[in-house]
């Protein structure tokens, strides 16, 4: 990173930041082929390892280049704010955001697409409980990324 000032090192304060984001940005990449995709998303902290939840249809270009390489990178953003300044060059932006990569999969069995949903659901309807029926569940995919890597970036004035 170069501006080590605006870097965030604290595990705590990334999954702060992560918390109150809604939108977390997927980037694929097999071959000469680069494909970026906005998901909503849940997050689950357990034992100090991030894991990611997002849902799908069962069919589509994110699956299909899953499927030729596991091995993502995603981003979330929040907190814009345009500073404005006398001259186009002095304009600037804050924010914050997180950056990482993971291996993403499919989950297969109902009990675990029904934990994935629910984790989802609580990011955007936090104390709400939602239930899913077989056929709901049959008929979404859920996606999981076990993070391995993250790094936290803010700019503020």
């Amino acid at each position: 990173m170069r501006r080590t000032d605006r870097k965030v090192t604290a595990f705590t304060e990334i999954v702060e930041i992560m918390k109150e984001c809604d939108v977390c940005r997927i980037g694929f990449a097999v071959g000469n082929e680069a494909y970026i995709v906005p998901l909503n998303f849940g997050l689950k902290l357990e034992f100090g390892r991030l894991t990611l939840y997002f849902h799908c249809a069962a069919a589509g270009r994110k699956l299909e280049l899953m499927r030729r390489n596991p091995r993502v990178c995603f981003e979330m953003d929040r907190a814009h704010r345009l500073i404005t300044g006398s001259m186009a060059c002095q304009y600037s932006m804050e924010y914050e955001s997180v950056m990482g990569e993971g291996k993403l999969e499919l989950i297969q069995q109902a009990e675990g697409k029904r934990r994935g949903l629910e984790c989802i659901m609580e990011h955007y309807e936090k104390g709400q409980r939602f239930s899913f029926d077989n056929a709901q569940l049959e008929r979404v995919e859920v996606l999981k990324l076990t993070v391995d890597s993250l790094s936290g970036k803010r700019a503020r004035r």
